[in-house]
């Protein structure tokens, strides 16, 4: 008698349980993480970031260079945009070209407010700082990453990062060679890039403040008659691939 009178509760159970939302695959629906759990508040003025030692970088078919990028980062501004979404502006303040320098000094006193509270710093490539296969690159090898923007906007009620990211990079060997600057420019986010030849994962932003930030850039070719070279020796046009491992505090 007691085992009938259980069976049309199993059932429900059961029933209830069918009729859970899932996905195509199978696995149960996730739900975004809640903006409390992130404990970031919309009225945050300032950010600031600092990058970790488990970056990556990689430029057409060559192998992944392990980048400790510890010593970078900077800090920023935040804007409350509404719907739980802040702007996260990163001032470089890097040096331009030409015109576009002339027009940087016309607007610095514009800026003068912005930039005091605003910078950033990102570390050259070099023996000191990256390796393939756990070798360090030759010495007289140096990348410089000039930047020259770093914004965007965070979802607070999801963990999404999406930063427009624009920089020079400037490759030497010692005083035997310089390339012309390569100008990169990718959208780094906390979700997935990808490109011809490459493709990446970033991963939310967590309640610890720790995110990874990913973008594919595709780097145009450098005129021939300036040098030939760095098409020839990089492939391009090509894919760089950015892994960004970061901790952001917002205040």
């Amino acid at each position: 008698m007691a085992q009938s009178a259980a069976t049309p509760q199993l059932v429900q159970r059961l029933q209830r349980v069918a009729q859970r939302p899932r996905r195509a695959g199978g696995s149960i629906a996730l739900r975004p993480q809640a903006a409390a759990a992130l404990d970031i508040s919309t009225t945050s003025t300032k950010v600031s970031m600092k990058t970790l030692p488990t970056c990556q970088l990689a430029v057409s078919w060559y192998p992944i260079f392990a980048y400790n990028a510890g010593d970078g980062g900077g800090s920023g501004v935040v804007e409350d945009l509404g719907g739980g979404r802040l702007q996260l502006t990163f001032d470089p303040d890097a040096g331009l070209y030409g015109e576009q320098q002339q027009q940087q000094q016309q607007q610095q006193q514009q800026q003068q407010q912005l930039a005091e509270h605003t910078q950033l710093n990102i570390p050259a490539l070099n023996w000191r700082t990256a390796s393939i296969f756990g070798v360090p690159i030759p010495p007289p090898l140096n990348i410089a990453i000039i930047p020259q923007r770093f914004e965007g906007t965070l979802d607070t009620s999801t963990g999404i990062m999406e930063l427009n990211f624009l920089a020079r990079f400037e490759f030497t060997a010692g005083s035997l060679y310089r390339a012309p600057p390569l100008i990169v420019e990718t959208v780094l986010t906390t979700e997935h890039s990808e490109g011809e030849l490459r493709r990446g994962d970033g991963r939310r932003l967590s309640p610890g403040g720790g995110a990874r930030l990913v973008g594919v850039a595709r780097v145009p070719r450098v005129d021939d008659s300036i040098d030939w070279w760095t098409n020839l020796f990089l492939s391009l046009p090509t894919d760089a691939l950015a892994v960004m491992d970061a901790e952001f505090v917002f205040e």
